[in-house]
């Protein structure tokens, strides 16, 4: 955008796009990331609406935050990465073994009661 005129039309139109985008788009992830999350943590079919205000203040206020300490995208997204390269690299391979170890040692359990 800073290498546009300040009265040409083209970067305002590419501001009302994206606008539009982040208007659009937010509340679709919100919802999918609230439902996701809070059925995974209460096990409920229906989540209280109390437990929804709760979960969409809370993701208010970090956009809120990041907003207003004007945090670079560039360390969002290198903290992302980090955090989410660490589940994928160590914390679920790991999770797999284990679970593949129990799973082995209930099977060879339940083998050698019978015999």
């Amino acid at each position: 955008m800073d290498f546009f005129e300040k009265d040409d039309v083209l970067p305002f139109l590419i501001e009302i796009i994206f606008a539009s985008h982040l208007l659009t788009s937010f509340p679709i992830v919100n919802y999918l990331a609230r439902t996701q999350i809070l059925q995974l943590w209460f096990h409920y079919e229906r989540i209280p609406q109390k437990y929804s205000y709760i979960f969409n203040f809370f993701i208010l206020g970090v956009c809120l935050i990041f907003g207003i300490f004007n945090v670079s995208p560039g360390i969002v997204i290198a903290i992302d990465g980090a955090v989410v390269g660490f589940f994928i690299i160590y914390v679920i391979p790991v999770k797999l073994h284990l679970k593949c170890l129990y799973e082995k040692e209930e099977k060879e359990g339940t083998t050698n009661d019978s015999v």
